[in-house]
């Protein structure tokens, strides 16, 4: 079979102009002068050794062998396109970087094992993240620094998107020589009289805990409030009183002299899921990432 030389340039020349009829317009599109938009048109038309184009000096038109060819050169540009966005992929599951954003109680819940997976079959990924507040983490979703986001939603956002994956409940946290300590579950009313640790009016937990400690009229027995859940195990271990928090963000490996105790009538929980921005397309990588910790 014969071999027939052209240049990749001078299949997109010709495209641009069968498509706007005029060699100007189409040499302003492909960012070209008209005179070297022609060349290529003429070095196309000599190398396939047919005339493609009628040209007047009003008009420029396909002949019928031009409009064949350019339903075939239009087919084989697409197949181009869609094999250069698939190599991409490829190549971005094997070389690419992911960035989530989270609170830091789904570091342990959700994605170390995820990630371990991921990183198993794909080591030279990049997996960046981003641990925060509530409001940082819809922040870093919302203006594109994260691929998507882990945590709760105390109330919907507009341009947010939250599924959720798992609940997450509000337990009491004391030392196991505290008098409540003998049980296995508590009613808040039973935290009637006690020192409570809260965390601060600014976070998303506290938004959700408000629904109860207004409710059961606990607001003045909270004697410390911190910006940080982190740091109310440090504050219960001091003896200071009995903390409130999400049973996701304590760790017990690190507070052994600790015990979380559900609370009941009623059990408070938040939904913990993923954060996407609304009209946002995920990456590769970022898609596989994912549908590992929903799987998990």
């Amino acid at each position: 079979m014969k071999r027939i030389n052209f240049d990749f340039q001078q299949l997109i020349a010709f495209v641009a102009v069968a498509e706007r009829n005029s060699f100007k317009l189409a040499a302003e599109a492909i960012d070209l002068s008209t005179p070297a938009l022609s060349r290529r048109i003429e070095k196309l038309e000599s190398t396939l050794g047919v005339r493609l184009f009628n040209r007047t000096t009003r008009e420029v038109k396909l002949t019928p062998v031009g409009r064949s060819f350019l339903e075939r050169v239009q087919v084989t540009l697409g197949q181009l396109e869609e094999t250069a966005l698939n190599i991409g992929d490829i190549a971005d599951l094997y070389i690419g970087q992911i960035t989530i954003a989270c609170i830091p109680s789904t570091i342990d819940s959700l994605l170390t094992k995820p990630i371990e997976r991921l990183l198993k079959n794909y080591p030279k990924i990049k997996v960046k993240i981003l641990d925060g507040s509530e409001s940082s983490v819809i922040e870093n979703v919302r203006n594109g620094k994260a691929d998507f986001g882990l945590g709760f939603l105390s109330s919907p956002i507009p341009g947010i998107i939250f599924e959720k994956i798992q609940n997450d409940i509000f337990v009491a946290l004391t030392k196991l020589t505290d008098p409540l300590a003998i049980h296995d579950k508590l009613e808040w009313d039973q935290l009637n009289g006690q020192r409570l640790i809260t965390i601060g009016q600014e976070s998303g937990n506290r938004q959700v805990l408000n629904t109860q400690l207004l409710d059961k009229d606990l607001s003045s027995s909270i004697c410390i409030e911190a910006n940080r859940v982190s740091s109310l195990p440090n504050l219960v271990s001091a003896g200071f009183g009995i903390g409130i928090i999400p049973l996701l963000s304590f760790n017990q490996k690190n507070h052994s002299d600790l015990k979380t105790i559900p609370l009941i009538n009623p059990v408070l929980s938040r939904g913990i899921g993923v954060i996407t921005a609304h009209g946002g397309k995920l990456s590769p990588v970022a898609d596989l990432l994912l549908g590992k910790i929903k799987n998990s």
